[in-house]
C-alpha cells in the first residue's frame, strides 16, 4: 500500500513538473518596474523555423519545470541533446545563452484584473540588450490572432516604436488574460534581459539613464579633446595613441549601449553591426602602442615589445575583417579574444617594467589593474555568476573613466621626468618669446599671420602677402561725433574701449578676425564663409541691445549702429618700409563693404549685405533677409543690389517685417518696372500698417518723386548714391 502512494506520489510530482501552467503577471498588482525573467517561459528553436503558429500550439501548450537546484539553461542543453523542443520555466535572474545560432521563444502570461481606461496606466516591455539582431513580439488581437512587433538592430532605428537605444515595444491595453510571445535571434551574445515597466516609470528611468551615460561619454569626449590639446602642446605622439585609445572604446561602449546607432548611424544596419568589432580592435591597437610607447619597451622589456608588436597586428587585423563584412558572429568571438589578450599582455607589461625600476609604470599598473577587474567583473556578471545590480552592470565604464584619469596623470609625470632638465634649461627663452608673441598678437591677429602662413609676428617680412576671398564688415557708431563732443578724451577712451571689447569677442566667436580699429569704427575679416560674418552681425546688434541696457542704467543715452558686409577677392599683406611694417588688406571689397554701411545712415537698417554675400549663403538657411535696393554707389560702375538682415531687429518690428514681406516684395518688384502707382498705393498701405518699418515710408517719398519727375525710358530701378 505505501509503495502504490509513494510511486503516486512521484508520478503526480514529475506531471506537474512537464505539465505546469506559466507564471501570471498580474498587471493591476504590478510595480513601476517589473523584471520578467520570473515570469519566463524559454522555448530555444535550434534551427530557428518556428512560427508563432507552431509555438502557440497544443504541442508546445506545456511548461518544463526545473527541479530545484537544476538551472533553465541546463534543462534547455538536455532537451537540445535528445533533439527535444519545449517550454521551459526560466529560473535565471537575467537569461543569457552566450553566442548562439538559435531562435528563443519566450512566453509570458499576463493578466489585467481591473477594467480601466487605455489612459490610466500604459506598460511597456524593454529588451535591455541592444545588440540583438531580431526581436519579435507577438501580441493577441480582438479577433484571434496575433498582431507581430518587430525590432532588433537589423531593422532601420527610424522603424522603432520608440526612439530609444534598446528595442522597446508598448502593451495594448487589454482586460482579463493575455499570453504574448516573443521571439529572439541574434549573430551575437543571445543575452535576453526583459523589463516591464509603466510608461512613467520607464520615462523617468530613461532620462535618468540619459543623464548618467551622458555624463560618462561627456567626461571621455573631454579627456580626448583634453589630450588632444595637449599632443598639439608637445607633440609626443604618446598622447596621440592615448586619444585614439579613449576615442575608440567611447564608441565601442556607445555601440555597445545602442546610443551609436541611435545618435550616430541610425540608418546604416551594416555599419551598425560591423562597428563594433572594428572600434574594439582599433581600441586595443591603440591601446597596443600606447603600452609600448608609455613603458618604453623597446628598451625595457625589448621581448614583451615584439610580442606586443604582434598583438598590434592582430587587433588591426581584428578591425580590418570587420571592414572586411565578416561576420558578427566570428566577430563577437575575435573581439573577446583580442580584448582579453592586450588586457593581459598590457597588465604583465606592466609590472614588468615596475619591477625593473621605470617610475612611470605605477600609473600604467594601477590604472590597468582596475580597468582589468572591471572586465573581469563584467564577464562574471555576463556569465550570470555575479548578480546584476547597478554597479556591476557600469562596472566596466566605471573602471575605464578611473582608467583613463590615471593614465593622464601618468603621461603627465612620464613627461615631466623625461623633459624636466631639457624645459629647465629652455624655460626663460620659451617664456620671453610667449610674453613676445602675446605681446604681439594684440596688434596682429593670429589669424592674419596663419593665412600668411607664418608662425609669430617675428617671421613677417615686408611685401609678405596673400591673395583670397573674404567677406568683409564694416561697422560704426551712429552719431560718434555728435556722442563724443558731449565726453572728455578719457570718457572717449574709456566708452570707444567698452563698446569695442564687447564687440571683438563676437567677431571671434563666429571665426572672423578685427583688421583694424578706425575710431569707433571696425573692420572684420571672415576668411571661411559669409554666413559666419552675417552671424556675426546679427550677434553684433543682439549684444549692443544688452549694452544698451547697460548704459541706461548709468543714466547714459543708448548707441546706434550700422553693418555694412560684402564678399570678395583681396589682397592680405604687409606695407611699409623695413623700419616700419603695417598690415592691411586691399581691393574692391573693402571699399563696397564700406559703402554698404555708409549706406545704412541713408537707409535706416542696421546691417545691409550685398548681392555676393547673399548668394553664397547655404540653402536653406534660416536668415531673415529682403530686398531693400539695387544702387550704384560711389565710384562703381556697375550697380549691386542690397539686402537688409533684420534678425536683430526687436521681435515685435521683426514680426511686422514678415507679415508685409509678400505685399513689400510685390511692391518693389511694380517700383522697378516703373509701375509707381501701383507701388506706392501698396508701400503707403504697408506704411500705415506698419509704421515702425522705415522702408515703406522711404519707397513712398521715392514714388511720389518720381511720379512728379518721371525717369525717363531708361528706367532700371537703380538708385544713384552721390555720398561715401
Amino acid at each position: 500500500m505505501f509503495r502504490y502512494l509513494f510511486y503516486t506520489f512521484i508520478f503526480l510530482a514529475g506531471f506537474n513538473q512537464l505539465f505546469a501552467q506559466p507564471r501570471i503577471l498580474d498587471l493591476h498588482e504590478a510595480a513601476e518596474r517589473v523584471e520578467m525573467s520570473s515570469f519566463v517561459d524559454i522555448l530555444e528553436d535550434p534551427q530557428a523555423t518556428l512560427e508563432i503558429e507552431n509555438v502557440i500550439s497544443s504541442e508546445y501548450a506545456a511548461t518544463v519545470v526545473p527541479e530545484p537546484g537544476q538551472k533553465s539553461i541546463d534543462v534547455m542543453r538536455k532537451l537540445k541533446s535528445q533533439n527535444k523542443r519545449a517550454f521551459v520555466e526560466n529560473n535565471m535572474r537575467r537569461p543569457n545563452f552566450g553566442f548562439s545560432n538559435s531562435a528563443y521563444w519566450l512566453r509570458i502570461k499576463m493578466r489585467n484584473s481591473k477594467v480601466q481606461s487605455p489612459t490610466e496606466r500604459q506598460w511597456l516591455i524593454e529588451a535591455g540588450y541592444p545588440s540583438l539582431d531580431f526581436i519579435y513580439v507577438y501580441v493577441p488581437d480582438e479577433q484571434g490572432g496575433y498582431t507581430k512587433f518587430e525590432g532588433g538592430d537589423k531593422y532601420p532605428f527610424n522603424l522603432r516604436q520608440f526612439n530609444f537605444r534598446n528595442p522597446v515595444f508598448r502593451v495594448p491595453h487589454f482586460t482579463g488574460e493575455k499570453v504574448i510571445y516573443i521571439r529572439i535571434q541574434t549573430s551575437g551574445t543571445a543575452d535576453l534581459p526583459l523589463t516591464l515597466y509603466s510608461y512613467s516609470g520607464f520615462t523617468s528611468r530613461a532620462v535618468n539613464e540619459q543623464y548618467g551615460y551622458g555624463l560618462y561619454f561627456g567626461i571621455m569626449i573631454a579627456m580626448v579633446l583634453y589630450n588632444l590639446f595637449i599632443f598639439v602642446s608637445t607633440r609626443d605622439t604618446g598622447y596621440i595613441h592615448y586619444v585614439g585609445f579613449i576615442f575608440c572604446n567611447t564608441l565601442f561602449q556607445m555601440n555597445l549601449r545602442g546610443y551609436a546607432f541611435q545618435y550616430l548611424w541610425p540608418d546604416n544596419i551594416w555599419w551598425a553591426h560591423q562597428s563594433a568589432g572594428f572600434f574594439l580592435g582599433m581600441f586595443a591597437a591603440f591601446g597596443t602602442q600606447f603600452t609600448r610607447h608609455f613603458l618604453n619597451t623597446r628598451e625595457i622589456a625589448p621581448i614583451l615589445d615584439k610580442i606586443l608588436l604582434g598583438l598590434l597586428v592582430l587587433e588591426v587585423a581584428i578591425a580590418g575583417a570587420s571592414l572586411l563584412g565578416f561576420s558578427h558572429e566570428f566577430m563577437s568571438r575575435a573581439m573577446v579574444i583580442g580584448g582579453g589578450s592586450f588586457a593581459i599582455l598590457a597588465a604583465i607589461t606592466g609590472y614588468r617594467c615596475f619591477f625593473k625600476g621605470y617610475r612611470p609604470a605605477r600609473y600604467f599598473n594601477i590604472a590597468f589593474t582596475i580597468y582589468f577587474a572591471a572586465g573581469v567583473l563584467q564577464v562574471l556578471v555576463r556569465s550570470s555568476v555575479v548578480p546584476f545590480t547597478f554597479f556591476t552592470e557600469q562596472a566596466e565604464q566605471m573602471g575605464f573613466a578611473i582608467q583613463v584619469i590615471l593614465l593622464s596623470l601618468g603621461l603627465a609625470d612620464r613627461i615631466n621626468i623625461m623633459k624636466r632638465e631639457k624645459e629647465i634649461a629652455q624655460a626663460e627663452m620659451l617664456e620671453s618669446r610667449r610674453v613676445m608673441v602675446q605681446s604681439f598678437s594684440r596688434f596682429v591677429p593670429r589669424q592674419f599671420l596663419t593665412l600668411l602662413g607664418r608662425e609669430s609676428i617675428v617671421d613677417v617680412g615686408l611685401g609678405d602677402s596673400v591673395e583670397k576671398d573674404f567677406t568683409v564688415l564694416f561697422t560704426d557708431i551712429r552719431s560718434f561725433t555728435s556722442l563724443s563732443e558731449k565726453m572728455t578724451a578719457e570718457e572717449n577712451f574709456r566708452f570707444l574701449n567698452s563698446f569695442l571689447k564687447r564687440m571683438g569677442p563676437v567677431i571671434h566667436k563666429n571665426n572672423g578676425f578685427i583688421d583694424k580699429f578706425m575710431g569707433d569704427a571696425i573692420m572684420a575679416l571672415f576668411p571661411e564663409s559669409p554666413q559666419q560674418a552675417l552671424e556675426a552681425a546679427i550677434d553684433m546688434r543682439r549684444e549692443l541691445d544688452g549694452y544698451n541696457r547697460h548704459r541706461l542704467n548709468e543714466g547714459r543715452e543708448e548707441i546706434n549702429i550700422g553693418i555694412g558686409l560684402h564678399t570678395g577677392h583681396l589682397m592680405l599683406g604687409t606695407v611699409g618700409s623695413e623700419a616700419r611694417l603695417d598690415t592691411t588688406v586691399i581691393g574692391d571689397t573693402v571699399n563696397l563693404a564700406s559703402r554698404l554701411e555708409s549706406l545704412t545712415k541713408t537707409f535706416r537698417i542696421p546691417i545691409l549685405v550685398s548681392q555676393a554675400v547673399y548668394g553664397r549663403l547655404p540653402q536653406g538657411h534660416v536668415f531673415k533677409l529682403r530686398e531693400i535696393d539695387t544702387v550704384r554707389v560711389k565710384g562703381r560702375s556697375e550697380p549691386v543690389i542690397i539686402y537688409e538682415a533684420y534678425d536683430g531687429d526687436p521681435l515685435s518690428l521683426q514680426n511686422q517685417k514678415d507679415d508685409a514681406l509678400h505685399d513689400y516684395t510685390h511692391a518693389l518688384q511694380l517700383y522697378k518696372e516703373g509701375h509707381f502707382q501701383e507701388a506706392m498705393a501698396i508701400f503707403e498701405r504697408l506704411a500705415a500698417q506698419f509704421p515702425d518699418d522705415a522702408a515703406h515710408g522711404m519707397y513712398v517719398r521715392r514714388c511720389q518723386k518720381l511720379l512728379a519727375e518721371p525717369p525717363g525710358t531708361g528706367w532700371r530701378g537703380v538708385s544713384r548714391m552721390v555720398m561715401k
